[in-house]
């Protein structure tokens, strides 16, 4: 109940993949890690009877769902790992080692009150980054195996630099829009005129923007706006543009942007988008895998057992523990998690573009301002890479723990 599971039974087995346990201590520890996430979402809306509340006709409660989803994040690591051998598929001594230190953030970044009610101790939850790390490793093996035959014109790119002048606002580091008034966005308006003329008359539209403080897009387009998520009706002006030549301003919902066609063939972007699409089609076919594996495997559960860990109340530690609210213990993680992103966010803003040279990838309204650092712009496409890089990481490190 609301003790956790007591530690005598953390060996009992909870329910069986292909023959191999799941401990009564795994199944406790995800259990606790993802109902606190989803009491942080929905607690305040349904209060402490939160689990028993039904959420269809069929009568299936928010803790039977709770059950079905961490179940199933046990399972793909469980049955990914059972097929380790197969692609010769172990953890390297460096990925050992960044685990542990992994699992050493981990246990400093949760109160202990809610580590004990978890059951996690720092062997623990190696062992679990551990496995979770290797089931990763495995699915991309497997989708390595496959080639998939894409055709040139789905991922060849050609050449452009585009700005967005906004007409809505500016937005603080906080997300804060302050709109602009209707002069402010009459003078912008006419600011998109005088610099399309100018860039046309001069063929650079990047020198152009970067003189009126503005920051261009140096991006690429393809024969189609499918799959692209920068605005669809700047890269459909663009693609009418010969190379070399400016735009007219394009009205849309953020604004004025401008777009100059710059060339008939990114190499940059060609390359990133054949990678993207190969690894796309690769992930497809290692989820096919593993769901054929996942429908042939053998589960066999024990209800009892297993449903002495969850009760249909709320993991109110606050209960359990007199030492802090439940919601303060989120809290300190928030807080300190905030901490760390935003640490991370101004070091990669500062430099990781130096490093990497890499283009914003194309899933975004690219140039839309995402924050302001200390008075410079920052466009959601490059906030949106270096974001997507990171969560690739951190679902990586963490993604088998919260699914």
């Amino acid at each position: 109940g609301e003790q956790g599971v007591s530690e005598a039974n953390w060996d009992k087995t909870a329910f069986e993949i292909n023959g191999e346990p799941v401990s009564l201590r795994e199944w406790n520890f995800y259990l606790r890690m993802n109902q606190m996430q989803w009491e942080k979402q929905y607690l305040e809306d349904y209060g402490d009877d939160m689990w028993s509340v039904e959420t269809d006709d069929s009568g299936i409660t928010m803790a039977d769902g709770l059950k079905k989803e961490v179940m199933e994040v046990i399972c793909k690591t469980h049955i990914l790992n059972q097929h380790a051998q197969e692609y010769n598929a172990e953890l390297t001594a460096e990925e050992k080692a960044a685990v542990s230190e992994r699992a050493e953030s981990f246990m400093s970044a949760y109160h202990a009150a809610l580590l004990d009610f978890a059951g996690a101790d720092e062997e623990f939850v190696t062992e679990q980054l551990s496995a979770t790390e290797l089931s990763t490793k495995v699915e991309e093996l497997a989708g390595k195996e496959y080639e998939p035959d894409i055709a040139e014109e789905d991922y060849q790119r050609e050449g452009i630099c585009y700005v967005l002048i906004s007409t809505t606002g500016l937005r603080d580091a906080d997300g804060n829009l302050t709109p602009f008034s209707d002069e402010e966005v009459q003078e912008r308006t006419q600011m998109a005129k005088e610099l399309s003329q100018k860039a046309k008359e001069t063929g650079d539209l990047k020198s152009v923007a970067e003189e009126a403080g503005l920051r261009p897009i140096e991006s690429s387009m393809g024969r189609s706006n499918e799959g692209d998520g920068q605005e669809p009706l700047m890269l459909d002006a663009a693609r009418a543009l010969a190379v070399g030549e400016v735009s007219d301003p394009i009205e849309t919902e953020e604004g004025w942007f401008l777009v100059q066609h710059t060339n008939d063939y990114d190499e940059s972007g060609t390359v990133y988008w054949k990678e993207y699409l190969t690894e796309q089609a690769q992930q497809s076919y290692a989820q096919e895998i593993y769901e054929q594996w996942r429908a042939d495997a053998q589960i066999v559960q024990n209800e009892e057992i297993m449903d002495s860990v969850i009760k249909r109340v709320a993991l109110n530690i606050k209960r359990a523990y007199n030492q802090k609210k439940y919601t303060d213990l989120q809290e300190d993680f928030v807080i300190m998690m905030k901490k760390k992103a935003t640490t991370l966010l101004a070091v990669l803003l500062m430099g990781a573009i130096a490093l990497t040279g890499c283009s914003a990838p194309h899933t975004v309204n690219g140039s839309a301002e995402a924050v302001s650092v200390n008075g410079t712009s920052v466009p959601l496409g490059e906030l949106n890479f270096y974001l997507r890089y990171q969560q690739a990481n951190m679902q990586n490190a963490y993604g088998g723990m919260f699914g």
